[in-house]
């Protein structure tokens, strides 16, 4: 996953801040060039979402045109929710879970964004237009009610004086972090139920047959899928950052990256490269990567270009 399978260059995965630092940069032309040259730029749609936010109309086009660009040299992912859903489609209706085989791909998702971003509407049908909304509602009803989960951990107040002692903690064996696991496994089958009511479930390959999922469960789906590990690990260490890190004074803990944003880490097992121009998202994402035993290299984006890896 770390190299594009048709191209074999290595993926390379731009958070929003990266893109708005690409945008800012005087070499900007120059480097996008080289982004779909020398890599394979897979973009994700809730990141796309969040800059059309950009109140400004020509850097909200300009913003758009970039990462159309980079699009077409790459691939689009689906929302870090719907990649959790298609995971968990995969994982209780597979015998034999593959979490390469999990089709991740947001592509079904590009016209509903290029309409909406875009105005594109006298190319598109009306039904297609409404089918559009409906799509890109859904998802973001249901990213909705994954943050909420995200936003209901309990975190004490203790001090941990370094990340390991914080983890070994958090991840005991019904440890909170599991439970959460558990939660938002629970959610998403909750979904794929109500989206596909006839879907047949069977066994996964550990033997999973016991509904609702408890904390055990999410042990071995973390095992077996690297997205969900990854996620679950980059929530404890945004935690460990803001709350439990004694070294941090509080203007920095306000930079660490919140509960809602820990969720690019799912990300992480699909790229090569990760950038971001976020000081408080590399700090989660880099230790995240290497505690999961990632290729995924986090790179901030000044870092990135200096290095200019492949």
């Amino acid at each position: 996953m770390e190299f594009s399978l048709v191209t074999d260059k290595p993926v390379v995965i731009y958070d929003t801040s990266a893109i708005n630092a690409l945008y800012d940069d005087v070499y900007c032309d120059a480097r996008l060039t080289t982004l779909r040259c020398a890599y394979h730029p897979r973009l994700v749609f809730s990141v796309l979402d969040e800059l059309v936010a950009t109140q400004d109309a020509y850097k909200n086009k300009r913003l758009y045109d970039m990462a159309l660009s980079l699009q077409s040299a790459g691939d689009p992912m689906l929302p870090f929710n719907y990649l959790l859903i298609a995971h968990m489609r995969e994982y209780c209706t597979n015998a034999t879970y593959d979490w390469k085989a999990a089709n991740c791909s947001g592509e079904h998702l590009r016209e509903a964004i290029i309409e909406n971003r875009h105005g594109m509407t006298e190319q598109l049908t009306k039904e297609q237009l409404a089918s559009n909304r409906i799509t890109e509602n859904e998802y973001k009803n249901a990213l909705k009610s994954f943050r909420k989960l995200l936003q209901e951990v309990d975190e004490s107040l203790d001090v941990f004086a370094t990340p390991e002692d914080f983890l070994k903690q958090a991840f005991e064996q019904d440890g909170r972090f599991w439970k959460l696991g558990a939660s938002l496994m629970n959610h998403a089958l909750e979904i794929i139920r109500e989206e596909e009511p006839q879907i047949v479930l069977v066994p996964a390959m550990l033997g999973l047959s016991k509904k609702p999922f408890v904390p055990d469960d999410a042990i071995r789906f973390a095992e077996l899928c690297p997205p969900f590990n990854s996620l679950i690990l980059g929530i404890a260490q945004s935690e460990y950052s803001r709350v439990h890190d004694p070294s941090l004074n509080e203007e920095q803990r306000k930079k660490s990256a919140g509960r809602a944003d820990t969720y690019m880490s799912v990300y992480l097992p699909y790229c090569r490269f990760f950038v971001t121009n976020d000081a408080g998202q590399f700090s989660s994402l880099a230790p995240t990567a290497s505690r999961a035993g990632l290729k995924a290299d986090v790179k901030m984006y000044s870092d990135f270009w200096k290095e200019l890896p492949y």
